[in-house]
């Protein structure tokens, strides 16, 4: 696939969502910081994971974005999955996606407003601390991570008294819970992956490459969205069965990225309409 069908396809999506912007992580101060903040539990999100903010879709680098067409095509047409539900559904598909651990932030707000800035100070402090330091070794920065936090609710109980049991409740939304609403999302935006594959090779998707989706929605790389290997074998298995029975590439958004492919002659005759 050459950088030729990349840019027809930038070209595309510039006229479906005139918003969208293709931008680079080790260009922007933004996801830098993200990636530092993030680097204990997903390592390779500067790397290997591209990120969209509303309707601008950060790749590692321009390096890696124009050095792998094929790859930038189908990474860049799951993106789309979510710029097109982020339009459709709006703010509730931005709080859907980032919750449970998204309540946090009206509670901690609170905690600060009416208990005490201090303990959150601290925490912060101590965060950064933590990981500047020990962020190659997991284990013990999940360690010393949990101590800062029994030690930031210590203080609090002490400047705070009873507003500390705000903090704890923004503290425990922030756990690696099941988050539904972000794996139904994924579902769907991984469902484009499979089904590109599936459109211009005329094969299913090997089985090594749906376990690394798996593991995606099951480990730390989306915060453990969802525990359940079963629940999203099956959501795979779902999406194999409407891209065999030619109804994928009839929904939108999907039919957008298969017309696309598909005037490129980069759909199998299998999958054409």
């Amino acid at each position: 696939m050459s950088i030729e069908v990349l840019r027809a396809l930038e070209h595309l999506l510039a006229e479906e969502i005139p918003s969208f912007r293709v931008l680079f992580k080790d260009e922007s101060k933004l996801m830098r910081a993200l990636g530092f903040l993030m680097s204990p539990f997903n390592a390779t999100f500067m790397t290997e994971f591209t990120t969209t903010i509303g309707y601008r879709v950060y790749f590692p680098s321009r390096t890696w974005y124009e050095g792998n067409p094929q790859a930038s095509v189908e990474t860049l047409s799951h993106e789309y999955v979510h710029m097109h539900d982020n339009r459709e559904a709006g703010i509730r598909f931005q709080l859907s996606y980032a919750a449970p651990q998204i309540w946090a932030a009206p509670l901690l707000a609170i905690f600060t407003v009416f208990g005490s800035a201090w303990p959150l100070f601290t925490l912060l402090v101590g965060y950064v601390a933590v990981v500047a330091t020990c962020r190659r070794q997991r284990e013990l920065t999940i360690a010393l991570l949990t101590a800062t936090g029994v030690g930031t609710l210590s203080l609090a109980a002490v400047t705070a008294g009873w507003w500390t049991l705000i903090l704890l409740g923004a503290l425990g939304c922030l756990g690696p819970w099941t988050a539904a609403a972000r794996t139904r999302w994924e579902a769907r935006g991984y469902a484009m992956n499979v089904a590109i594959y599936m459109w211009r090779r005329n094969a299913l998707v090997p089985e090594e490459v749906l376990q690394r989706y798996v593991r995606y929605f099951t480990g730390p790389d989306y915060w453990f969205m969802c525990r359940d290997r079963v629940k999203v074998e099956s959501l795979f298995a779902a999406t194999i069965r409407s891209t065999l029975e030619r109804r994928l590439q009839r929904e939108q958004p999907y039919s957008v990225i298969h017309s696309f492919l598909a005037k490129q002659g980069l759909v199998s005759p299998a999958f054409s309409e």
